[in-house]
């Protein structure tokens, strides 16, 4: 069976179908409070198609230089359209970076109390080790 228009939700720990979009009969099932509890014992999903998105984070967020190396030959097993094109939201995120603080103050105080740096982060939660 191929289900098309599905959604993926790695965080759940149960597999649903919805029996309304289902043309024909794959298995019987017994209605409990308001949800179907299916009448066999072990069901195993098999995926029809690889995406590559998935292939991407099964390999722990590869590159796309080194998702070429594997189809090179370096792997077996991994199907020829496993290349995303597009970055993934992790990916996008472990490229960030700030720009470093400047070394170089922009102005130098001429006169005493010109410029006063102050600590506004008080007063702590957490005892110092002088007890204050």
């Amino acid at each position: 069976m191929v289900a098309h228009d599905v959604r993926h939700a790695p965080e759940l720990a149960l597999n649903l179908l919805s029996s309304k979009d289902i043309q024909h009969i794959l298995s019987t099932a017994t209605q409990y409070n308001g949800l179907y509890q299916l009448n066999q014992r072990d069901y195993w999903a098999m995926a029809v198609q690889d995406v590559p998105d998935l292939w991407h984070r099964r390999l722990g967020q590869l590159t796309r230089g080194s998702m070429k190396l594997l189809q090179d030959g370096q792997a077996t097993g991994i199907p020829s359209d496993a290349i995303t094109k597009t970055d993934c939201v992790t990916c996008l995120k472990d490229k960030q970076c700030r720009l470093p603080f400047s070394k170089l103050a922009t102005k130098r105080s001429e006169e005493v109390l010109e410029l006063v740096h102050s600590d506004i982060c008080g007063p702590m939660q957490v005892a110092s080790v002088g007890g204050a």
